[in-house]
């Protein structure tokens, strides 16, 4: 099959959920953070906390697209015109405001935006006691509702439920997701902190709850003081905790799924979690990217697509909900598609090795070796570069090229990090070029290594193919009927089929 094409036909495609996309730009709106007016610099989170709540309340609207966090605040302190920020983020409306918070008075202005004329819809400002905030979030989201229905002819809907009725945990609460989208070790362990205060104030504070088990299950991506054992556990636990309180909570649905999935290998228990947070949040844009994902682990390709765009639809300066479209893309064999995807993943992630894994990718496989050693050697150079992430760019470098000398090196470089614990290299990535090289009996003790540390990388090669499409070897066949990795290979295999996709090479001689 010519590389680029579509590997499925219409029929194979199915119906497709966001054909017929149910939003109109007229129905969109992006929240921006609100400016801080008081005089302590410190009362931000208490700005951007009043923001993103008011957004989370909008993007619980069937009849309305909202702009995500990660996309609108990136607007934050810069002084750019309204239409420029409705283009990047296509939205055709948007709600600006600022906090004066002055010991227990608050003094709270608010103004929605049309993009095309810059005419204000509607604006108000709120002189009350801190005792009246959620009073205040109501009155806000109401009032707005009201201008997008008089205006532009939405729907109304119900208020969602108050959070916590305790003011302290509330403040608290809010402190903690402020530091939680900071997104560094420290300062989730900060978030951490706050979070488990502000349930012990309140708790039933469900989505306080929910903010620890998603601060968990990142956690072991961001640093080493909390293991990814100890991560899945506390994850779960207060996952479920915060579903007990409220079954609506498509956070904690999230936050479940990521670890019966990537830990518990459960794969079915997982897809079901993020089928449940998205009918609960499908205009929420690290629900719907997460349930792409899912859509990806257990081979379900066509969706995965949809979901994916819908991802970035919703949050369009996310270099994530990019990356992980071009994932699907590169899957599905359509590489100048995953190349173009790629350059905007690694655009909006400047700096990050991570997010140049599409385009490097895309280089690789299209054959412009000449620019894919370049972009490597660009992250090699990185203040922070991935070692790991890097050595796996330079096995596929080498594997494409039929380069066998140059690949057992820098395979022999990784078994001997692994060996001295140095750097964390994942053992599958050298399992499957180790067999492509070696065979089978060569590659085993690497994927025992991996399924003993549960790297859910291990499904690598088969968001491809099946085992039985790279090897008939009684030993392989048996290690993939494992507990979990049967499972997911008897879901892949309602998903195919697959002997059309991919890249394995027969072995060299």
């Amino acid at each position: 099959m010519e590389k680029g094409s579509d590997p499925f036909s219409e029929e194979e495609k199915g119906s497709d959920p966001f054909s017929a996309d149910p939003f109109s730009a007229e129905k969109s709106i992006a929240v921006l953070p609100f400016a801080n007016m008081s005089s302590d610099p410190e009362q931000e989170y208490f700005s951007d906390g009043l923001a993103e709540e008011l957004l989370n309340r909008l993007a619980q609207r069937d009849d309305l697209r909202v702009a995500a966090r990660t996309s609108a605040f990136q607007f934050k302190g810069k002084n750019l015109d309204v239409s420029d920020i409705g283009k990047q983020l296509n939205v055709e409306t948007v709600l600006e405001g600022s906090v004066r918070k002055s010991g227990n008075r608050l003094r709270i202005t608010a103004q929605l935006i049309n993009v095309k004329d810059g005419f204000h819809l509607w604006s108000e400002t709120y002189e009350r006691e801190l005792t009246d905030i959620f009073a205040i979030q109501d009155e806000i989201s109401a009032a707005i509702a009201g201008a997008l229905e008089l205006e532009l002819g939405t729907a109304g809907g119900e208020q969602p439920a108050q959070l916590t009725s305790n003011l302290e945990a509330y403040n608290l609460y809010l402190q903690a997701r402020f530091l939680f989208a900071g997104r560094t070790e420290e300062s989730m362990l900060q978030a951490i902190e706050l979070f488990q205060q502000a349930v012990a104030l309140d708790p039933k504070f469900s989505k306080a709850w929910s903010g620890l088990a998603v601060t968990y299950s990142l956690m072991p991506v961001y640093g080493a003081t909390i293991s990814a054992a100890e991560g899945s556990e506390k994850t779960l636990q207060y996952a479920n905790t915060a579903i007990a309180l409220d079954a609506g909570n498509a956070e904690a649905w999230v936050a479940r799924g990521r670890v019966e999935g990537t830990s518990d290998w459960s794969w079915a228990a997982s897809a079901a979690s993020f089928e449940r947070a998205f009918a609960l949040a499908p205009n929420d844009g690290v629900v719907v990217n997460m349930l792409g994902d899912s859509l990806t682990w257990i081979g379900d390709f066509v969706r995965s697509e949809k979901i994916e765009r819908r991802a970035i639809e919703l949050d369009p300066l996310a270099a994530f909900n990019h990356h992980d479209l071009g994932v699907v893309l590169l899957i599905l064999n359509r590489n100048k598609e995953a190349l173009e995807v790629g350059h905007t993943s690694a655009k909006l992630g400047a700096g990050r090795a991570n997010r140049m894994d599409v385009l490097i990718s895309a280089l690789i496989r299209l054959g412009d070796f000449s620019e894919a050693r370049k972009q490597i050697e660009l992250a090699e150079n990185m203040p922070y570069p991935d070692p790991e992430l890097v050595s796996t760019w330079w096995c596929q470098y080498y594997f494409e090229q039929n380069d066998v000398v140059n690949l057992r090196r820098v395979l022999a470089e990784r078994a001997e990090q692994s060996n001295l614990g140095n750097t964390y290299m994942l053992h599958t990535t050298t399992a499957f070029y180790t067999l492509w090289l070696d065979g089978v009996d060569a590659a085993l003790p690497w994927l025992e290594k991996a399924y003993q540390q549960h790297e859910y990388l291990l499904t690598w090669p088969l968001l491809v193919y099946l085992p039985e499409r790279i090897s008939t070897d009684a030993k392989w066949l048996e290690f993939w009927n494992r507990p979990g990795l049967k499972e997911l290979m008897d879901i892949r295999r309602t998903n195919g089929p697959y002997e059309h996709i991919g890249f394995w090479k027969e072995r060299p001689q």
